[in-house]
Parts: C-alpha cells; structure tokens; sequence
C-alpha cells in the first residue's frame, strides 16, 4: 500500500476494539470528521501516517457494533454509511470502511466534549465555536 496518508478525512484502524476507551476513539474521530466528511477505515495498519498494509477484521456483526457506538456516542448521531470490503464473497473478514457525511449541525458532541480534525490528529476544542 503506502500511497494514501492519513489526513484530516482519511483515518485508518487496524482493529475495532471492545474497550470502552477505544469506542470512545472511534466516537471522537467519527464526531471530528462531521465538521467536513470524512472516511475510517477499519483493518489496515498504518506506520508513519501512511496505509502500510491489510489487517482483515472479523466481519461477523461489526458492522452492527460500530454504528450502535455512534449511535450511543456522538450527538446528535450524524450521518453515517457502513459498507464491507471482502476480497472474496465468502470471506468472514474483510475491512469496515465508515463514511462520515459532512454535517449542518457540526460540530458533534462526543466523550463530553467537540472534537475536531486538525490534519491526521483529532482533538478536543474547549467549546463549540473552537
């Protein structure tokens, strides 16, 4: 891989985790990118800010869990399409790729704060007019 970088729009995950701290993760990258759109990508491996390689995920019910944490983390829930990526029709891993729609009421509200993107980093403003 190596040709597409992580960005302010692009942001890439190896793994969807159970913890709570990475739903939160996800909560505040999917509320920062509602600011302008943007694309997570779940099951590739990045180094030095850059796509490195595929890390398939188990697809079974993920894509469930991942739009139950937006739905119970961000607010108000914003605009979201999840799709699948197998490399063949009947593989049970693949990769996640989440859609964030640019957003009229951004910016979204998630961990008790407004995250917003700044480049490949998202952090928190201290309130929602930066």
């Amino acid at each position: 891989m190596g040709v597409i970088s992580e960005s302010a729009d692009p942001d890439f995950e190896t793994e969807f985790g159970t913890t709570e701290s990475a739903r939160a993760g996800l909560a505040k990258d999917v509320a920062a990118m509602t600011a302008h759109g943007g694309v997570i990508v779940i099951g590739v491996i990045e180094a030095g800010g850059v796509a490195d390689r595929l890390m398939p995920v188990a697809l079974d019910g993920l894509v469930e869990r991942v739009q139950q944490v937006i739905d119970s983390h961000v607010r108000p829930p914003p605009a979201v399409e999840i799709s699948i990526v197998r490399e063949l029709e009947a593989d049970s891993d693949g990769l996640v790729v989440v859609e964030i729609s640019p957003s009229r009421l951004a910016p979204h509200y998630a961990n008790e704060s407004f995250p917003r993107r700044s480049g490949p980093v998202t952090a928190y403003m201290a309130n929602p007019f930066g």
